[in-house]
């Protein structure tokens, strides 16, 4: 018990002397999961933990909503049409952000891993779990329509699930799919 005990002290110690964050030591290894707490939203796919590790969440994507196609409008021979006035309605990418705040933020998740664990922009790759009640962030973000669906054959773990929330999101006409 000794050993393990101090050999958990030199990991940790060496990873931190090094620069390395818990979490970037833990992804070195084969560890499946890790717990930490998110300390803010940084869009509807990406979060931001204590340790200011970025991580994208797996099966998300912000892509260009109808909202944002449909903005500029045009008359019969091409030429922009004056806007309407300002309005103060919400962007969808902050209502999504607000929502997912309220989700995560100050709370302990559980991120788990899939074949890659980091992604080209060097962000860590997760399905992020909330400790409390285990709801599957990623899925609810999904089902509520606060982002698009992107399955990459490197993440197909919980792509059954993260596909029917998208479909319920689109059956129920949710967040950005409702106009």
């Amino acid at each position: 018990m000794k050993k393990i005990f101090f050999f958990c002290l030199v990991f940790f110690s060496s990873a931190a002397a090094f620069g390395q964050s818990r979490l970037d030591a833990f992804l070195n290894g084969n560890t499946v999961s890790v717990y930490q707490v998110v300390k803010d939203v940084l869009g509807p796919n990406t979060i931001l933990l204590e340790d200011d590790q970025v991580v994208d969440l797996i099966g998300l994507t912000v892509g260009e909503t109808s909202r944002s196609r449909n903005s500029v409008k045009r008359d019969e021979n091409g030429f922009l049409v004056p806007a309407e006035p300002a309005s103060f309605e919400i962007s969808w990418e902050d209502q999504a952000r607000d929502f997912i705040r309220r989700l995560v933020v100050g709370k302990k998740v559980k991120l788990e891993f899939d074949s890659e664990k980091t992604n080209e922009r060097q962000h860590t790759v997760a399905y992020v779990f909330r400790e409390e009640d285990n709801l599957f962030i990623n899925a609810e973000i999904l089902r509520q329509g606060y982002a698009q669906l992107h399955i990459e054959p490197a993440h197909m773990r919980y792509a059954d699930q993260l596909r029917q929330a998208y479909q319920e999101a689109r059956r129920e006409q949710r967040g950005y799919m409702a106009d």
